[in-house]
Parts: C-alpha cells; sequence; structure tokens
C-alpha cells in the first residue's frame, strides 16, 4: 500500500532540535488554534526566502529532495493534545502575500510529506485510524486521513510538505526506504 514508508534516514536530533528553540520567535501558532481556543500546536513555516532554509538545505540535499515544489517546517505538538484527522489540501494560510478571496487559487497542496522526529520518544501517525509509531517517515498526507491522538509526550517534527505525488517522492527516497509493505 502507498501509506507510510519508514526511511533509514538519521538526523542530528540534538542540532535541529537548537535550531527549532533557538528560532522560537520566528513561528507562529498553527490556524486552527483560533478556533479551538487551545495553545496546542506551534510552527515555523519555511518557505525558501527564510533565514532559516539554509540549515535545512543540507537534508533535503540528503533526502534528494532539494530544488522540489516543498514547504518545510518545524511543528511543535504539546502533550495530551489532538490532531483531528485530515489530508493535507490545504490553502496556504501562511503565505501572507496572497489574497486567496480575490486570487482564487490554491498556492501550496501538500499531497506527500516526510515527517523526522526530532524527540527522543517515538511519535505516532494515525493513518486511516490506524497507529503507525515512526522516526522519519514518508507519508501519503493528500491521500489518507491522518492526525495524532493524545500522548504523555511532546512531539517535534521536522516536516517537508512536498506537492509532488507519492510516487515521484518515494522513487527519489529509494536508497531510504525500509522493506516492509504498508
Amino acid at each position: 500500500m502507498n501509506i507510510i514508508k519508514h526511511l533509514d534516514y538519521k538526523i542530528d536530533k540534538e542540532k535541529y532540535r537548537n535550531i527549532f528553540y533557538d528560532n522560537i520567535q520566528l513561528g507562529q501558532w498553527h490556524y486552527t488554534v483560533r478556533t479551538r481556543k487551545e495553545l496546542y500546536w506551534y510552527q515555523i513555516m519555511i518557505p525558501n526566502d527564510h533565514v532559516l532554509k539554509p540549515l535545512i538545505e543540507p537534508v533535503e540535499k540528503d533526502l534528494n529532495i532539494f530544488g522540489m515544489n516543498n514547504l518545510p517546517r518545524f511543528a511543535y505538538q504539546f502533550p495530551n493534545t489532538k490532531v483531528d484527522h485530515h489530508t493535507d489540501d490545504h490553502y496556504a494560510k501562511w503565505d501572507k502575500t496572497k489574497n486567496f478571496e480575490k486570487d482564487k487559487v490554491k498556492v501550496h497542496t501538500c499531497l506527500t510529506s516526510i515527517n523526522i522526529n526530532l524527540l527522543d520518544t517515538t511519535p505516532t501517525i494515525h493513518i486511516e485510524h490506524q497507529p503507525y509509531e515512526y522516526q522519519c517517515a514518508l507519508i501519503n498526507t493528500g491521500s489518507f486521513m491522518h492526525g495524532v491522538e493524545p500522548d504523555s509526550n511532546p512531539r517535534l517534527i521536522l516536516k517537508f510538505c512536498l506537492t509532488h505525488h507519492w510516487n515521484e517522492v518515494k522513487e527519489r527516497l529509494k536508497n531510504y526506504i525500509k522493506n516492509e509493505n504498508i
């Protein structure tokens, strides 16, 4: 199935945690915080012209996704909070240069993502209501409902949101994909 592929990719977790915490002021609360009235999900979006982009590019190059249409981000989820099940096919609310009502364009649709865990605990993502633990994974977030159920641990990931189809990204990652049938 084309739901999730675990990747054999090691990252310097401490280095990227420090990049996140040292630049926390560059982030924002997830847009759903306002409607939920709960501080549960914080992100630093990293578009191409962002000051942090050069620090993320080595990972993109390692994974062979450099130059692809991609919006990296750090995503921190607080303990004991839930991310409702959804697919990643949303308007880019982070892009302040667009007037979505006027332009009527979809600027960024995430079809596929790469999630890299930056903490020492193991996060779990639920895809089609089935739990999958991971350290680093390619996830078909545009085609399958996914979410995060409450966990006593916080969650910090470096996520690459790619507007490329699953098979194209999977082909680029073939040297990292572990042998499994999920």
